[in-house]
């Protein structure tokens, strides 16, 4: 599955940087906006095949992050600051 989402990667960026190109030398109206699309489509694919590159420590990454905020509660809304308000004035 990694090898076949990376090959649609590739050529998804291949194609986009061919219509990027062609965005700036035809010029038709429009084309900066539609060559912005095309660059932020390659950007994606490149932010896929680095996290496909590094699969386990983006997971353990983000364990860890979610771990952090959970404790500090910031996660579920305001009910880590009213629990801590509430031990405050009981």
């Amino acid at each position: 599955m990694n090898k076949a989402l990376a090959a649609l990667c590739v050529f998804t960026m291949l194609a986009m940087a061919w219509m990027f190109a062609m965005f700036l030398i035809l010029r038709h109206p429009g084309f900066a906006g539609n060559a912005m699309i095309s660059l932020l489509v390659i950007g994606q694919c490149m932010l896929t095949l680095a996290a496909l590159r590094h699969a386990n420590n983006l997971f353990a990454a983000a364990h860890h992050l979610v771990g952090i905020t959970w404790r500090s509660g910031k996660i579920g809304g305001n009910r880590g600051r009213a629990g801590r308000f509430r031990r405050l004035l009981f």
